[in-house]
């Protein structure tokens, strides 16, 4: 019994919160249902920390979504996964023309496969539905591009207008590829992920603290070093050392460490930018007591205060790249919008406006911290003043075998993202919350919907190892292709 908190969902861009059991949607749906705090009395060690978890997770997660909307590093790779599936939403269009009745996946290594091992890995597999032999469409092989290459076929429409599956799929997999080198880090302990989860962490503790005091904190921040393991472990340690070096008891210097971690600019910094590389950086400096008194007096003059000693870039570089890639996102798809066919696709004119949003969400999300940078450094703070930030969008995912069964007048205020009909029933096993935190309400669940189907799909196509906390949209891409284009999709195991 447990609801996961921490990570930030790749595809889905809002908050999301996943349950696996009844009881934990049960007491989920109690506190928000109730003004206090749910009541800790009578629960053993492990239901507690149950209980503290469900009480905070909201918080931890809407935290990641902010921090998205603010960081260059999110906003760059969410620029090459969008430019990947824009491509492949064209090469299923073209690949749908020439039939078939699946859809090898991923198609990189399909493509890598002779034509004996196609026919051989086909005739593996248990019979179709329908009875008929498994046929793939005409799927082009695609080649190993440099970025000149890349950024020359991705500028060329002629590769949309002429239907060219090679040059897009080609274009497609680099993209693809470069959105996932950037989530990796070789060259040090922390990987890029780190500093979110320890943002989030941090606003999370401070909920708990609101909720039911430090003691209930200590407790639930030493139950994710055992529940994490290592990873976990490592964040709380990294925190502590931030706070230690800095000589104050709360944990608001480690928030900021965090969050500076997540703003470089890659234009200036190249691979320095990466979140795990400033924050494994920064620890060096070793910050001391007048850091942390000007942390409290000028805290964006300290934020560029360790960017000089480091090297690196300051905010307001990244915040202006950050500005740069969306502004490129919105014209990219504004110019495919006008190409002949494309007027009156109603999900690319989704997929438009789903950008146009984000872009004004992340802009007004820098203007916000750059009028007060330590409200949203300081968990405390952070918490209290969620009305300057963007509202959330915030999703509901049912794991497992665990789903709602909707009727005609189920009391839920939310919107339903996928269900399925299982023995006459209908189970939703995905929804939008209706979440008021902030009247600043730049995203809508259709504009993040339309973007994680895209995105999920592309996933399905191109991910040689798909992520864990993707399986659920790609499972939902794949009942996409089969109901909408008639594809089963398969997967090829070598």
């Amino acid at each position: 019994m447990r609801i996961e908190v921490g990570g930030f969902d790749p595809v889905f861009l809002g908050a999301t919160l996943r349950f696996s059991d009844t009881l934990s949607w049960a007491r989920y749906r109690e506190l928000l249902a109730n003004a206090n705090p749910m009541p800790l009395e009578n629960l053993d060690a492990g239901q507690r920390f149950v209980a503290l978890g469900v009480q905070s997770a909201l918080s931890h997660e809407v935290r990641h979504f902010h921090d998205f909307l603010l960081s260059p590093y999110q906003a760059r790779i969410f620029s090459y996964r969008l430019k990947a599936a824009l491509n492949v939403k064209e090469l299923l269009l073209i690949l749908l023309r020439t039939g078939g009745n699946c859809l090898p996946v991923p198609l990189t290594r399909w493509s890598r496969l002779s034509v004996s091992e196609r026919t051989s890995y086909l005739a593996s597999l248990p019979a179709s539905p329908s009875g008929a032999a498994w046929t793939p469409p005409e799927i082009p092989p695609f080649v190993e591009l440099t970025q000149d290459a890349a950024t020359r076929l991705s500028q060329d429409r002629k590769s949309w207008v002429r239907g060219n599956g090679e040059n897009l799929l080609s274009v497609a997999v680099f993209q693809f590829g470069r959105g996932r080198e950037l989530a990796t880090n070789a060259s040090g302990p922390l990987q890029p992920w780190h500093p979110f989860e320890l943002s989030g962490i941090l606003v999370q503790a401070q909920d708990v603290v609101n909720a039911y005091g430090a003691g209930a904190a200590d407790e639930f921040l030493a139950g994710l070093g055992v529940e994490g393991s290592n990873t976990y472990s490592l964040l709380l340690e990294w925190a502590r050392a931030f706070s230690r070096a800095a000589g104050v008891p709360d944990m608001t210097v480690a928030s900021a460490a965090a969050v500076w971690s997540l703003l470089g600019s890659y234009r200036r910094d190249k691979r320095d930018a990466c979140p795990g590389t400033r924050l494994s950086k920064l620890r060096r400096l070793e910050l001391g007591e007048k850091e942390v008194a000007a942390l409290y007096s000028d805290p964006l003059a300290t934020l560029d205060s360790w960017s000089k000693k480091l090297g690196l870039s300051k905010i307001v570089d990244g915040f202006d790249e950050k500005k740069a890639i969306y502004n490129r996102l919105v014209a990219l798809l504004e110019s495919i919008t006008t190409l002949p066919g494309r007027h009156g696709d109603e999900e690319l004119e989704a997929i438009l406006m789903g950008v146009r949003s984000l872009a004004l969400a992340s802009e007004h999300m820098s203007q916000a911290f750059l009028a007060d940078p330590l409200g949203y450094i300081s968990p405390s703070r952070y918490l209290e003043e969620y009305k300057r930030y963007v509202n959330p969008i915030v999703r509901y995912l049912f794991n497992g075998s665990l789903a709602l069964e909707l009727s005609g007048t189920h009391d839920l205020d939310d919107h339903v993202l996928w269900d399925m009909r299982k023995g006459g029933k209908v189970l939703a096993k995905s929804m939008v919350a209706k979440i008021d935190l902030s009247p600043k309400k730049y995203l809508s669940s259709a504009d993040l919907d339309a973007l994680a189907a895209r995105i999920s799909v592309c996933d399905l196509v191109l991910a040689e190892a798909v992520p864990r906390r993707t399986t659920f949209d790609v499972r939902r891409a794949a009942s996409v292709l089969a109901e909408e284009l008639g594809w089963q999709a398969i997967e090829i195991v070598v």
